[in-house]
């Protein structure tokens, strides 16, 4: 069911045959079967918005020769295939670039003083943010010293019980370290993503932190902090495409509830 593998930056990238998502339906419809959330759980309607920031001039500038070259002299940074010029590409819209060595070297506040402007607007409630690199939770913290970092508190679970009573305003973590099993939807409506990344599961299970059985608020935000002109714009077109797909998955096997009375 897969095509020839393309070459492309030295990477390989492998596309499915047009017929092969019927096949594989077929072969998983006895197998497999799907519910939808909106068949057993009454939830709030979660809302996206895009906080779009324009990079200064002489930085997209630099992006745009990384991006053409994948060399920056500038910052004394190199990209050797694909993927490395992906990854650096979105730590350029972040604000800072790891470099060889693994320090990192500071390019735009733009981002940061974006989540600023979103703290300040929400006036005092919870903010749950989702960061992508080390520098990300570094310059966070070190901008609002009140933070709490998920992945590095000594009680995870006390933490959990004091962000849900409203004692914590804002909550950094990984979204691979808060992506299953946190039920830390009583604490907020609020979550921003500070950095995008393409993986979907990882991208609506974060998002599901709030967004479930217990919120009591009116509406969930979904905030995403989008560098204009970079690669953050190409991230969410990439999730919706993945997501049109599982959604044929899940609609090829889904089961209501009225199913199982049966």
């Amino acid at each position: 069911v897969l095509d020839e593998p393309i070459k492309a930056f030295g990477t390989y990238e492998v596309k499915a045959k047009p017929y092969a998502e019927q096949e594989i339906l077929a072969a998983i419809s006895d197998i497999m079967f799907s519910l939808d959330p909106k068949d057993y759980a009454e939830l709030p309607p979660m809302v996206p918005n895009e906080i779009r920031v324009k990079l200064p001039p002489k930085v997209m500038d630099e992006y745009r020769r990384f991006k053409r070259t994948l060399v920056s002299e500038q910052y004394d940074v190199e990209a050797v295939n694909a993927a490395v010029l992906t990854n650096k590409l979105l730590q350029f819209a972040n604000g800072s670039l790891f470099q060889e060595d693994g320090n990192d070297i500071w390019v735009h506040d733009c981002k940061l003083d974006a989540l600023e402007n979103l703290h300040n607007e929400v006036g005092g409630t919870p903010m749950l943010v989702a960061y992508s690199y080390k520098f990300d939770k570094r310059r966070i913290k070190e901008k609002f010293k009140h933070a709490v970092i998920l992945n590095e508190v000594p009680d995870v679970m006390q933490t959990v019980r004091d962000w849900n009573a409203g004692k914590i305003d804002m909550l950094l973590a990984h979204p691979a370290s808060a992506a299953h099993g946190l039920n830390i939807q009583k604490g907020s409506n609020i979550s921003c993503w500070y950095g995008l990344n393409s993986d979907l599961e990882l991208f609506q299970q974060f998002n599901k932190r709030l967004h479930r059985p217990g919120q009591i608020a009116d509406i969930v935000w979904s905030h995403r902090i989008i560098a204009v002109g970079t690669h953050d714009e190409d991230i969410l077109p990439i999730l919706d495409d993945k997501k049109a797909v599982q959604d044929r998955v899940f609609e090829a096997t889904r089961l209501t509830l009225n199913d199982f009375d049966a």
